[in-house]
């Protein structure tokens, strides 16, 4: 019985990156919602083998009314894995696929990676985006994930929208306390 799947990543905050953020731990709202999704229940046993998280950088150059792109990528971790997914826990959802998460949050070396934490510098150039008027740099996050399935090896490929890379680290601010009327103003 033939079986479609494929992978998902579902994440809120993949549109910026800042230097430092976690990428997989939980609630990082980065790379720790994935999903695998299939038309029919799988029955069989699925073992995660590899994980591969690259970074792949475009360059638009405008020169003389003509453009030029530049691609390039920079692999950011490539771990081997030796990770069941747990059948039971596919549900149905409504629209008749079949989905289940795959739960990264115990690979250690997954959970504590941050981005750029050691401030690369990619073809000379830290790693920032940026739009001037003859230049611009994007960003994609590209998932590579390998399966072995009966003794298949299958590879998924998934490969995020544009995303905005910082060069700094997110600051975070303090909250002000809230006004409430009936505070006595102070004497």
């Amino acid at each position: 019985r033939g079986v479609t799947s494929w992978i998902e990543v579902r994440s809120k905050g993949l549109d910026k990156l800042h230097r430092m953020d976690y990428l997989f731990k939980p609630r990082c709202n980065k790379l720790n919602r994935i999903y695998l999704v299939a038309t029919s229940l799988p029955d069989f046993p699925i073992r995660m083998t590899r994980v591969q998280l690259n970074l792949l950088e475009f360059v638009t150059y405008l020169a003389q009314g003509r453009s030029n792109i530049n691609h390039s990528s920079l692999k950011l971790i490539e771990l081997p894995l030796d990770k069941f997914l747990d059948c039971s826990k596919f549900y149905e959802t409504p629209n008749g696929n079949f989905e289940c998460r795959i739960d990264l949050k115990d690979v250690r070396q997954l959970n504590r990676l941050r981005f750029n934490e050691e401030d690369y510098r990619h073809r000379g150039n830290r790693l920032y985006s940026f739009t001037s008027c003859n230049i611009k740099r994007d960003f994609e996050l590209q998932l590579h994930l390998e399966f072995e399935i009966l003794g298949a090896v299958f590879q998924s490929e998934v490969i995020t929208g544009v995303v905005n890379v910082h060069s700094e680290e997110q600051k975070t601010w303090e909250l002000l306390p809230k006004y409430v009327e009936d505070n006595e103003p102070p004497s």
